[in-house]
């Protein structure tokens, strides 16, 4: 066999490994490596990080959600970015919600990414979430979570949105509502 064939047959698999074959050791390995998850009711200091454009109208709603969390207020610390809303987004945030807010406005349209990188830059919590200003969380979202955490080897969890409908027996329609049972988190110390 020649060196040219030997290359190109090695560069195939290198080129075939990385989007199949990589997910496949992972796949084999996960089933093999996975083990229960250690939880225990720990209380560490949290920044949730809520990126909003124009969101004057979902704001309040989120704010009380947020003050609803099973978690304590001394230890959660949430930080609203603004990204050049057009509309009274940051008024809102700044007037109505709870004292551990920080409200960052961004001067122009950054993106989502940005506005989460600006709010990562300011945030002091030991654990970092991330979550949307339309989801709501129930109120042991957050505490469930970060029980996560009590186990070492766990380094982030992610976000599970559940839906159920409820259906008012008076009026025979139903409304279906979003539930975000936990968010996107990460250590950082």
């Amino acid at each position: 066999m020649s060196a040219a064939l030997v290359i190109f047959w090695v560069s195939a698999a290198a080129l075939a490994y990385t989007p199949f074959g990589y997910l496949a050791c992972l796949a084999v390995l996960s089933r093999f490596a996975r083990g229960p998850v250690k939880r225990a009711p720990i209380c560490p200091s949290v920044t949730l990080i809520i990126p909003v454009h124009n969101g004057a109208g979902l704001i309040r709603r989120r704010s009380r959600n947020l003050r609803e969390l099973d978690y304590p207020p001394e230890l959660l610390e949430v930080i609203v970015v603004d990204d050049c809303s057009t509309d009274d987004t940051a008024k809102i945030a700044a007037s109505d919600y709870p004292p551990n807010l920080h409200c960052l406005v961004l001067d122009k349209r950054l993106g989502k990414p940005a506005a989460l990188n600006a709010g990562l830059g300011i945030a002091s919590g030991e654990i970092i979430g991330f979550t949307d200003v339309a989801p709501m969380l129930r109120p042991d979202a957050l505490s469930t979570a970060i029980e996560r955490f009590a186990d070492p080897k766990v380094g982030c969890v992610s976000s599970e949105t559940s839906s159920y409908r409820r259906v008012a027996l008076e009026a025979a329609r139903a409304s279906t509502r979003a539930s975000i049972r936990f968010f996107a988190g990460s250590r950082v110390r």
